[in-house]
């Protein structure tokens, strides 16, 4: 049998985005040769091989015309962006600035950083060829977390920061008169802020970063040394020595000076002691504020077992991930450092509040040039900084200095369970002095300003040092500046300082409330039944707190040690779930309150709407807190409160004192219901004695009901 000719069409892979086909022709089995052809579809032209056929097609006269054009696009586009790849360039700037404008509201660091990018745009020329791919600062938290940023109206006479861009140009051409230009540019324009760029180098290492690198900041605060204790009387004595030594200076090597002479100049800078111990005072307060150094984890660990700590601060935190003498530092608390502004995000249950100071000292004393007037340059290091964090330790060691606050004052403001209000130093008087980066700082040149502990050096960075501080000299002898800085003295010693003397005396001491407890008023019938049902909650043992809830719960040793007596709990925290609301899921339970506490739970559900009499539009609520004698350290409470935006709480019992306060205002609650925002808002427990309860109505989420 003989079977008829067949043809088969196979589609070929695309060459230069068009098909080809492919003809086998095959006849009967008696037939041993087989003939291929490889035809072009534009022309109809045939080959034998496909190699010619490919080689046909990119000169075929029958091919469209606008597809050539796409080819050579494409091709074009593939070498611009090889181009590009091998021309992309990361330059590392070093710079100083200052702010021009009183009245702005921007973080200057976020203003210098834009400028600078702009600026490198208009120095190199080629606008159309140069890309801005990625851009890194020291001093913007970009990456951390925003209560790290630095704070308006503070300068810095050494930043650092990262540009990567793409360009044409060659590696060997893009540092030629860069830096002259771009200061060119800089101080041509008039904006708001004064820049100055110091170096501009090539990144060595890919993985540096500014922002994350970064492991130490460093920052000075001029102190006018009229704001102390005697302070001008210090001034005096400073600038008669000051005098007695430059003239020492001129005359060094004119005349022999006798071994008397000899004794009374050797060894220290000054020719006798200050008139006031004031400066002396001024060191230990700012002494107070740094982190104690710690021994390491194998040494911590063998004197927690043989029972030697005789450290008199408590150790909550130790800082990880940093080297040499910087490591093994305590965190302590800033939260009450911090700008109100963060308000949750600067409660002591927040990560970012947990700060090292790795110093705070009295680096020098220099001269205003304009007026005269002696400051002492404290200088503050530390992993990072809360705003106006540097300013309110200011502050309250300028208290402690001239016997207005205790000397414990820092001990006591950075314990986690504790909110004082804290002095605010007057601003534009903080810049930043230099940041360091331990890790990378054998790797890029420019991150190590060797100059930055040699106060006496000519380099650069002192030069720009001398620079930014003539800038801030300039600013602080005007008299407008004079007048709000004597003001904020009178206030530290009129307001401040007196209602921080109060916050830490209802720290440290409790009311003697049993003649005022006779005084309260009973509680209204409408709280009669909860009220009972607490009661004898109290007196068969109250639940034990979540370990979560306990960890913004004051200990109060007096009251574990009852407990641990009474075999119960006398104090403590548990939740209870709206039955008819919280729907269970699999990571949802119901709490075991509501199963042992049933009537309870029924009781603080009806009570709610009952007392809601300021907003009669709350929603009911899908859970409650109940507390007994629960001391609450400022903290913000976790969820997203996407239920209601706001938290009601109400006091039951017969105690005196105890205000909610929230952001620093005193609510009274006892039988008075408050609205607050729980999730936003940093709120506590004020001091009170007697038998507190409490009941916290919120909804942490929100659950679609079918």
């Amino acid at each position: 049998m003989v079977r008829d000719h067949q043809s088969y069409v196979l589609m070929r892979p695309k060459k230069n985005g068009f098909f080809t086909s492919t003809t086998l022709s095959s006849t009967s089995p008696s037939t041993t040769t087989k003939s291929i052809a490889h035809e072009c579809k534009f022309c109809a032209e045939t080959f034998s091989s496909r190699n010619s056929l490919f080689r046909h097609i990119d000169l075929c006269s029958q091919r469209p015309q606008e597809d050539a054009l796409a080819k050579e696009s494409a091709a074009t586009t593939s070498l611009k962006h090889k181009l590009t790849d091998s021309r992309r360039h990361t330059l590392g700037f070093r710079f100083a600035y200052v702010c021009n404008s009183p009245n702005s509201t921007e973080p200057e660091a976020q203003i210098a950083g834009r400028e600078i990018q702009e600026t490198l745009r208009r120095a190199m020329g080629f606008r159309q060829e140069i890309k801005i791919l990625s851009s890194t600062q020291a001093s913007v938290a970009n990456q951390r977390h925003r209560s790290l940023t630095q704070e308006v109206g503070c300068a810095a006479a050494n930043d650092i920061m990262t540009i990567s861009f793409s360009s044409f140009i060659e590696r060997k051409k893009i540092l030629l008169g860069l830096l002259d230009e771009m200061n060119s540019i800089l101080q041509d324009e008039i904006t708001a802020i004064n820049i100055r760029i110091l170096e501009i180098s090539y990144l060595n290492s890919s993985t540096f970063h500014a922002e994350n690198s970064c492991t130490q900041y460093i920052y000075h605060y001029l102190l006018p040394l009229k704001w102390l204790q005697d302070g001008e009387q210090i001034e005096q004595w400073w600038l008669l020595s000051e005098s007695e030594n430059n003239i020492k200076e001129a005359d060094n090597g004119k005349r022999t000076t006798t071994s008397s002479e000899m004794k009374k100049q050797h060894p220290g800078t000054f020719r006798s002691q200050p008139p006031s111990a004031s400066l002396k005072m001024l060191r230990s307060a700012l002494k107070s504020a740094e982190s104690i150094s710690l021994p390491n984890r194998r040494v911590r660990r063998r004197l927690l077992q043989g029972n030697n700590v005789t450290r008199d601060r408590k150790i909550e935190r130790v800082a990880t991930r940093r080297m040499g003498t910087i490591s093994n530092k305590e965190r302590r608390a800033w939260h009450n450092f911090a700008d109100p502004k963060l308000q949750g995000d600067a409660s002591p249950n927040q990560e970012p509040v947990w700060r090292v100071v790795d110093r705070s000292r009295i680096a020098g004393i220099t001269k205003n040039p304009i007026n005269d007037e002696v400051v002492a340059v404290l200088e503050f290091r530390g992993d990072a900084f809360l705003p106006q964090q540097i300013r309110r330790v200011v502050g309250t060691a300028v208290g402690i200095t001239n016997g207005l606050l205790p000397q414990n004052t820092f001990d006591i403001a950075t314990r986690p369970d504790t909110a004082i209000v804290t002095a605010l130093a007057p601003s534009r008087r903080l810049y930043l002095r230099d940041v360091r980066f331990h890790f990378d700082e054998s790797n890029e040149g420019f991150c190590k300003d060797d100059n930055h502990d040699k106060e006496d050096s000519r380099g650069v960075s002192r030069k720009s040092t001398n620079w930014l501080q003539q800038k801030i000299f300039l600013k602080s002898s005007k008299k407008g500046t004079i007048d709000i800085e004597n003001k904020w003295l009178r206030d530290l010693e009129e307001t401040i300082a007196p209602q921080v003397r109060n916050q830490i005396r209802l720290i440290d001491e409790c009311y003697e409330g049993d003649e005022v407890c006779k005084l309260l008023d009973p509680a209204p019938d409408v709280y009669s039944k909860v009220l009972a049902l607490l009661r004898e909650l109290t007196i068969s043992g109250w639940p034990e707190t979540s370990i979560a809830r306990s960890r913004v719960i004051k200990n109060d040793k007096g009251k574990l040690e009852s407990d641990s007596e009474n075999g119960g709990n006398n104090f403590g925290s548990f939740t209870i779930v709206n039955p008819e609301l919280f729907r269970p899921t699999p990571t949802q339970n119901v709490p075991l309150g509501n199963e042992l506490f049933p009537e309870l739970v029924q009781s603080v559900f009806e009570l709610e709407p009952l007392i809601a009499e300021t907003n009669k539009a709350r929603k009911p609520s899908t859970h409650c807190a109940v507390n007994f004698n629960a001391s609450f350290t400022p903290h913000v409470d976790s969820g997203t409160g996407l239920g209601q935006s706001l938290s009601m709480i109400v006091g039951l019992g017969e105690y005196n004192g105890g205000e909610l306060l929230v952001e620093g205002d005193s609510y009274p609650i006892r039988y008075k219901p408050l609205e607050f925002d729980g999730w936003k808002q940093r709120h506590w427990t004020g001091v009170y004695t007697g038998e507190r309860f409490s009941f916290v109505w919120f909804t942490p989420e929100h659950k679609d009901r079918k």
